[in-house]
C-alpha cells in the first residue's frame, strides 16, 4: 500500500505539519495539491507543474510593486536607495537573488537531485525552523553555483 500511495502519505504528512506548525502558505497549497491528486485530475496538476512557478515570480513582483503605486514609497525613497548603506546592501541582494533565481530556473530540470535537494530542504525550514518557502528558485541557484565552483576545483 505504501509503495502504490506514498505520494498522498507524503502529502499528507506535510499538510498535517504544516497545520501544526501554523504554515497557512504550506497548508493551503499542500491541501489544494492533495485535492487535485486525490480527485486525480491530472491535467490541473500539469498545468500548475508547468506555470506555477512563473505565476508565483508574477504575484511576488505585484506584491512588491503594489505599495509603490499605493504611495507608500516616493521617488525620494527611491533615490535614497543608492545612497544610504543599507539600499545599497539591499540594490546588490536584490541583483544577487534575481540572478541566483535565475540560475535556479535553469538547473531545475537538469539536476534532479539538487532540485528534490532544495525542496526538502525549503519543506523542513517551513515547517520547523519558521522560514517561507519564497526560496526554492534562489537556493536552486546557490546550489548550481557551489556545484560549478566545486566541478572547476576538482573536488565534483
Amino acid at each position: 500500500m505504501f509503495d502504490k500511495h506514498w505520494i498522498e502519505i507524503l502529502l499528507s504528512v506535510v499538510l498535517i505539519l504544516s497545520v501544526i506548525t501554523k504554515n497557512r502558505a504550506m497548508a493551503i497549497s499542500t491541501a489544494i495539491i492533495l485535492l487535485l491528486k486525490l480527485i486525480k485530475a491530472d491535467k490541473p496538476i500539469e498545468f500548475i507543474a508547468k506555470n506555477g512557478i512563473s505565476w508565483g515570480i508574477i504575484l511576488i513582483t505585484m506584491g512588491f510593486l503594489a505599495p509603490i503605486v499605493l504611495g507608500r514609497y516616493t521617488l525620494q525613497d527611491i533615490k535614497e536607495v543608492f545612497l544610504k548603506p543599507d539600499g545599497i546592501i539591499g540594490f546588490f541582494a536584490g541583483i544577487s537573488v534575481a540572478l541566483f533565481g535565475a540560475k535556479g530556473i535553469e538547473v531545475g530540470p537538469v539536476n534532479t537531485n539538487l532540485t528534490l535537494g532544495v525542496i526538502v530542504g525549503t519543506f523542513v525550514a517551513v515547517a520547523f525552523l519558521k522560514g517561507t518557502p519564497v526560496g526554492p528558485l534562489i537556493g536552486s541557484g546557490i546550489g548550481f553555483m557551489l556545484l560549478s565552483l566545486l566541478a572547476k576545483l576538482g573536488l565534483f
